[in-house]
């Protein structure tokens, strides 16, 4: 029996550094999120959903060996976000990807190319921590950059059986 390569399919928990650089909206910030590894019918891909906030980025990875895949670049995710006082619509272009694993533990990195628009309702600007919002007069419509995103963690429990 062949032994299996990648990642176990299940869910992770994993939190990290995450890094965007886009003029203006330069930040750095630690989220937590939830990776699914799933199987797919392709042998030798998997199937690697990430959401963070409600959003959702459904992306393929290819095994390369028992414990490390490539996220091909190419792919891309759209994030449409609505706080206080903005709105922001971005596609993610993924330039690279990669997902390794060790026992249950899990460590993804990727990096993206950034375009979309950013709309603010308010002369405020936009409230992002470590700056101070700027006039309306002074941010752009356009966005572009780049995002760097680097987190690990451990494979959650499944949940218990509902049967007695």
């Amino acid at each position: 029996m062949p032994t299996q390569a990648g990642p176990p399919p299940g869910s992770y928990a994993l939190k990290g550094l995450t890094k965007v650089m886009a003029g203006p909206y330069a930040r750095e910030f630690h989220p937590v999120m939830q990776v699914h590894v799933l199987p797919t019918d392709k042998a030798g891909h998997l199937a690697v959903e990430v959401a963070y906030q409600g959003k959702v980025c459904r992306l393929t990875a290819i095994v390369e060996s028992a414990h490390h895949s490539v996220l091909p670049a190419g792919q891309t995710c759209h994030q449409h976000i609505v706080g206080n006082r903005f709105e922001v619509d971005v596609v993610g272009t993924l330039r690279s990807g990669t997902l390794s694993h060790s026992g249950a533990f899990v460590h993804l990195v990727t990096d993206w190319d950034l375009l979309g628009k950013v709309k603010l309702d308010s002369w405020r600007g936009l409230p992002l921590p470590g700056l101070v919002p700027l006039p309306l007069a002074y941010l752009p419509s356009n966005v572009s950059g780049i995002l760097h995103q680097e987190v690990s963690g451990e494979a959650e429990p499944a949940p218990e059986s509902m049967n007695p």
